[in-house]
């Protein structure tokens, strides 16, 4: 007799559920009131984890298209978290009691699997390690080249105001500029409506060009670490004010004054965060499936699923 999977999919977010920094009870419900990915919570002796379904194209970081429906174990939100907590082992051996192709996004470390399954990486995080006690001495310890060309965006910046905003005040025309970016992503996930940053429990930054708004950063402080979760551009005017390395350094001097020790700038982009010092710090992924047939594949064409962070090495400070 084929053993049933053991673990309960909740219809709503149960109390008292503490996965990561930010899967909490409060914030799961927040973000089941703001954003057009359906989730649900998963609770087991075990483990408790996070699901949503998506039609994913297998191959995102390769050449080729297959767009197969599967569960995601992942943030409904785009930060680079896991979204579980417990065993991942019992985790994986649970899940393939159901139908269905399984993706777990954003492992911290190379998983050691008792259990079958596809595992290589991600999308890597970049991470500023802060060593500095002002912005104007990270600018002196940079090499020429690259200092250069991140006073060259501050001058191009230079008619840019920054204000911080109450978040009830996030208005549909930021909203504007988030969809500006959700829509250029390459690796695009969920849709978050504006309802979720006039509720987001950090800080919205948002940087005006005369009276006009032209982006924002939305960012949260946990401990001696900030994170940079969100952020909203106007294309039209990205270049001439060289508006994205203007949010990084901006985030990056606000990190440098309220005393965080590591600055989390997320995923993608990686060469522009490099250039202003930051690392990458890999994040795997393991994809799965209760049916053999399609396990093994998976695991045969492993390397195609996976994704190749950049080669270049960047040395950007002084020795």
């Amino acid at each position: 007799m084929k053993k049933k999977f053991e673990g309960e999919i909740h219809k709503g977010i149960p109390n008292g559920i503490g996965i990561n920094k930010w899967l909490d009870s409060g914030s799961l419900l927040a973000l089941a009131k703001a954003s057009d990915t359906p989730f649900s919570v998963v609770t087991h002796q075990e483990y408790t984890c996070v699901e949503y379904r998506m039609k994913m194209n297998l191959f995102t970081f390769g050449k080729y298209k297959c767009g197969v429906q599967m569960t995601v174990i992942a943030p409904p939100i785009s930060v680079d978290s896991t979204a579980y907590t417990g065993d991942v082992n019992r985790l994986i051996a649970d899940y393939k009691h159901r139908k269905g192709i399984f993706l777990i996004l954003n492992l911290p470390a190379l998983p050691l699997l008792t259990e079958k399954a596809a595992v290589g990486e991600t999308l890597s995080s970049c991470v500023f390690h802060k060593r500095f006690s002002s912005f104007e001495e990270y600018l002196l310890a940079l090499r020429g080249s690259y200092r250069r060309r991140l006073k060259k965006a501050l001058e191009k910046g230079g008619a840019l105001r920054v204000e911080q905003i109450r978040n009830a005040d996030f208005t549909d025309e930021l909203h504007g500029l988030y969809r500006q970016v959700r829509q250029r992503s390459n690796y695009p996930l969920e849709t978050l409506r504006p309802d979720f940053f006039r509720g987001f429990d950090g800080n919205i930054f948002v940087f005006y060009d005369g009276a006009s708004p032209v982006a924002f950063a939305a960012v949260k402080q946990f401990d001696e670490e900030l994170d940079f979760v969100f952020g909203g551009m106007n294309y039209a005017a990205r270049d001439e004010l060289d508006l994205y390395y203007n949010m990084l350094l901006f985030i990056l001097r606000r990190g440098i004054e309220c005393g965080a020790r590591r600055i989390d700038f997320g995923q993608t982009a990686e060469h522009s965060k490099q250039r202003i010092g930051c690392v990458l710090e890999k994040r795997y992924m393991a994809a799965f499936s209760g049916n053999r047939l399609i396990n093994g594949l998976l695991r045969l064409f492993g390397n195609a699923l996976t994704y190749q962070a950049p080669k270049e090495a960047y040395q950007c400070f002084k020795k």
